[in-house]
């Protein structure tokens, strides 16, 4: 057996299993947070070795973590109330509440018949709203902490995903099944009545529907942007901006997928859908699950929104964050990564930019970028 076979056998390896350590263990930032007891932002992180993921709040100032949950459970789909007394997670399909000054999550006991649920949109302390599967459909549900729930949209046919309330208004994603386009749809958020205590026998008989009927009508939709393709998430910087993801294609294992991000914006009153730029992620990284792909999609911030792209690493297994300035149309590298190294979506506190990889947090001042 020739030295050259000997040494590329060796590099083949060591990248196997850089490649599977890299995979097995990472950490991803997921919020900023108020915190009510430590009174300065914290950031909200999750640890991920192997299949387990752990949660942690980072105190930015006095650089210590602590740990928001028991080793017992492995959560995803995490979303903190908006005055930070606690929050919301998924554990095997399902939802827990956990309030900070509580040791132990209360379970939220849904009966009705929804599961594979999205990350939780907080609308006040006592409330969220979500995406959830009923049946072969998606639909979009208003759910308490008293663990009520209301449908608020769900068709036949249409998957409504990615719900957004901004103000008054709900934004939201329908899909319609039979001919691949997606539309972006906005609707004022419904009333939600008080259910009430009691099932009658008659309710025995009547279908989900029926029981919890659609509460957004036709006649009150309307249609933001139509695009011709799937979209992947939306994310609203107002009741009049926007942008969503498109994933564009998926290729073999062994290469990189392709995503495109595109910005919407109301300008008298005519809603404008504009291509801003492609990135592209290692297929090894991602699954197309909303979960294994949150960490790396675009976050907005003061005019810009950052983002992460493997395009200009030499090896495409490991990927680096870029800004891109919404006005001047410009793309600015942030990091420059080595191997298969990673850098993950940033947060914002003030001026400082943070981000993380497989290891750690930095820290870099937005006026440099």
């Amino acid at each position: 057996m020739s030295r050259f076979f000997i040494y590329k056998l060796i590099f083949v390896f060591s990248s196997f299993f850089s490649m599977y350590n890299m995979c097995q263990k990472s950490l991803h930032l997921k919020d900023v947070i108020r915190h009510p007891i430590l009174k300065s932002p914290a950031i909200l992180y999750s640890q991920k070795i192997k299949n387990h993921t752990e949660l942690f709040l980072w105190d930015s100032r006095k650089q210590i973590s602590t740990k928001l949950l028991s080793s017992a459970f492995s959560s995803v789909a995490v979303s903190f109330m908006p005055h930070g007394n606690g929050f919301c997670f998924v554990e095997n399909e399902v939802l827990f509440l956990k309030f900070l000054e509580k040791r132990r999550p209360k379970r939220l006991d849904i009966y009705e018949p929804i599961y594979n649920f999205g990350v939780p949109v907080w609308i006040d302390d006592s409330s969220f709203c979500l995406h959830a599967q009923r049946g072969d459909r998606f639909g979009i549900f208003h759910v308490t902490t008293d663990s009520d729930v209301s449908t608020i949209a769900a068709f036949d046919n249409i998957d409504c995903t990615f719900p957004q309330k901004v103000g008054s208004f709900l934004f939201y994603i329908e899909s319609f099944c039979d001919d691949f386009i997606s539309t972006i749809i906005c609707a004022p958020y419904p009333f939600i009545a008080q259910k009430k205590q009691s099932i009658s026998i008659e309710d025995l008989f009547k279908s989900d529907s029926e029981l919890s009927p659609t509460l957004i009508k036709k006649e009150e939709k309307q249609m933001v942007v139509s695009h011709d393709g799937p979209i992947l998430f939306l994310k609203m910087i107002d009741e009049k901006e926007g942008f969503f993801i498109e994933p564009v294609s998926k290729q073999d294992i062994t290469s990189e997928s392709a995503f495109t991000c595109y910005h919407i914006k109301k300008i008298q009153n005519e809603w404008i859908k504009e291509k801003l730029f492609s990135f592209f992620l290692p297929s090894v990284l991602i699954d197309f699950s909303y979960n294994s792909i949150h960490s790396f999609l675009p976050r907005y911030y003061r005019g810009k929104l950052y983002f992460t792209d493997c395009y200009k690493r030499a090896c495409r297994q490991g990927v680096d964050l870029f800004s891109y300035d919404i006005v001047a149309k410009k793309i600015i590298q942030l990091t420059l990564g080595k191997n298969l190294e990673s850098f993950f979506s940033p947060v914002f506190i003030g001026n400082t930019l943070f981000y993380s990889n497989s290891d750690y947090i930095c820290s870099q001042k937005i006026d440099r970028c």
